[in-house]
């Protein structure tokens, strides 16, 4: 997704919906991931994090998911519940 001193960001997501969701550093020469934070998304924002359709985006320490194209919602059908979220960690700024 993103380098950061050498290092590439990338979104480590839970599959079994119970280990938390985590933004992580992958050292490319050691293979060590170091997690910034870890994070939740909420059910209806899971399809958020598919790339094929949405861009993943981290930028000054929060994580931005976003869909690519909208279109609709057809008549009938329900409205949207997200096209943008943003997810920051919690920790206190020093």
């Amino acid at each position: 997704m993103r380098t950061s001193g050498g290092r590439l960001l990338a979104v480590r997501l839970s599959d079994d919906h119970v280990a938390p969701n985590a933004l992580a550093a992958l050292d490319p020469e050691t293979g060590r991931e170091t997690p910034y934070f870890f994070f939740d998304l909420p059910a209806e924002a899971e399809l958020m994090t598919m790339t094929e359709y949405n861009d993943v985006v981290v930028e000054n320490g929060r994580l931005f998911f976003g869909a690519r194209k909208a279109e609709g919602p057809a008549a009938g059908q329900p409205k949207w519940t997200h096209l943008v979220l943003g997810v920051q960690s919690s920790a206190a700024k020093k």
